[in-house]
């Protein structure tokens, strides 16, 4: 929760401060951030990946060889974020212009992308942190750099957005100075917590430097369709943002907000998806094939009831919550039709997500793949008719959402219910 906690607080606090710079520049950012969000799902995909080994190693009590998938996920996702960044940086315009209509809310874009990209560079230690402590199940320097990530992009975003405190007044460009700032403050922390953590002595992890060829390839296998999955995923969401683009600039507001909101409120489900990873590979690892079953519907459980806990703001301060991201009057009278919807969308969420992620813990990685790409399929085809042929309104459209969360738990429970995930893997 605390390592969606660090995504949601940095993109939250961009659209807090742009919000009251103008609608234009709330836009850009949400559109961009998303962008940016695609380009380092390779890093979140491998990291992912090594987590699930790094869990099933600790199972078989192989601790020997969790070192080594540190150091080779390193490798491997260094190379592959210096290649995103070179590319986005000379291509960025030509990238968002294919995804947006609006010249204005492509320049803004492009002056926040100029300083976010270089955050792809931290994200690899990051991604690494996460990949480590989630996977040994030792979370206490993740809680401590998101610490440091949500109260530096705090103070920065507002130094650098409107000039104060002596700083330059950098508008929608100081929101990417900012975060990418706070990252690599974060990162320095990690590393020098990692370099003097007595307890993961016993996993060598600063002992077998090097490339592996065997390791590299089940990094590999278990991460590639999971890198898929997410680029598929999330880039969906990017062109369904695309086309509520061509409705017009309130419904993209609107919309905007809705994201954020929706993120935010998501935070618990992703925390518990990510749990259900950890304990399903780890029980596969050890053979307790009946403690992965009990583990998937607890969790299931407290996914469902904390999430439609806390959704339940959307009804007791609907206008609130819009108005924290921005002032216009018309976006906050908007959004709160939609919140309705929104309610059972994240109820659906709060258990699709689950089923789904016990499929991945399980290494089905290719499964889930196929699954995702079928439910965005039917995702973006339903959305794509409904803005384009039909040209219903904006609660129709957010509709696609809660088709793509139910698709999604029909597959995964189908699957689950053939009992083949319980078979061990690399």
């Amino acid at each position: 929760m605390f390592s969606q906690l660090v995504i949601n607080i940095i993109g939250v606090t961009d659209m807090v401060f742009l919000g009251r710079v103008g609608t234009i520049e709330l836009n850009a950012a949400g559109l961009t951030s998303l962008f940016y969000a695609v380009s380092t799902m390779v890093g979140l995909g491998l990291s992912r990946g090594t987590q699930i080994l790094i869990s099933k190693r600790l199972g078989e009590k192989r601790l020997d060889e969790i070192g080594s998938l540190a150091w080779n996920f390193m490798i491997s996702c260094s190379i592959l974020h210096i290649f995103i960044l070179t590319i986005l940086y000379f291509f960025t315009e030509e990238f968002l212009g294919i995804l947006i209509k609006d010249p204005e809310i492509i320049k803004a874009g492009c002056r926040y992308l100029d300083y976010r990209i270089w955050g792809l560079l931290p994200s690899v230690v990051s991604f690494l942190v996460l990949a480590f402590y989630t996977g040994i199940g030792n979370n206490k320097v993740i809680y401590y750099s998101t610490f440091i990530v949500v109260v530096t992009n705090v103070i920065l975003n507002y130094g650098l957005i409107f000039g104060t405190w002596g700083l330059p007044e950098m508008g929608i460009a100081g929101a990417g100075l900012a975060s990418t700032i706070a990252e690599f403050l974060a990162v320095i922390f990690a590393s020098v917590y990692m370099l003097m953590d007595k307890s993961i002595k016993s996993f060598n992890l600063f002992n077998k430097i090097g490339f592996n060829t065997k390791v590299q390839k089940n990094i590999t296998n278990i991460s590639l369709p999971l890198i898929l999955q997410y680029l598929v995923g999330l880039g969906s969401w990017l062109i369904f943002f695309s086309f509520i683009e061509k409705m017009g600039e309130i419904p993209l507001a609107v919309s905007i907000v809705m994201r954020w909101i929706y993120s935010f409120l998501m935070i618990p489900t992703i925390g518990f998806a990510t749990v259900i990873n950890t304990l399903i590979s780890n029980n596969l690892g050890m053979k307790n094939l009946e403690y992965a079953r009990i583990s998937l519907k607890k969790v299931s459980v407290v996914s469902f009831v904390m999430v439609f806990a806390i959704s339940l703001l959307l009804f007791i301060i609907p206008n609130q919550l819009a108005a924290i991201f921005t002032d216009k009057a018309i976006i906050i009278s908007e959004a709160p039709h939609l919140f309705p919807l929104l309610f059972g969308i994240l109820i659906l969420t709060s258990l699709s997500s689950i089923t789904f992620n016990a499929v991945v813990g399980a290494g089905a990685t290719r499964v889930t793949l196929v699954i995702q790409c079928l439910t965005v399929v039917a995702y973006l085809v339903y959305a794509y008719f409904i803005v384009h042929v039909f040209q219903k309104g904006l609660g129709w459209v957010w509709f696609a959402d809660g088709i793509y969360w139910l698709i999604l738990m029909i597959l995964s429970i189908a699957y689950l219910a053939r009992k083949k995930w319980m078979k061990s893997f690399v």
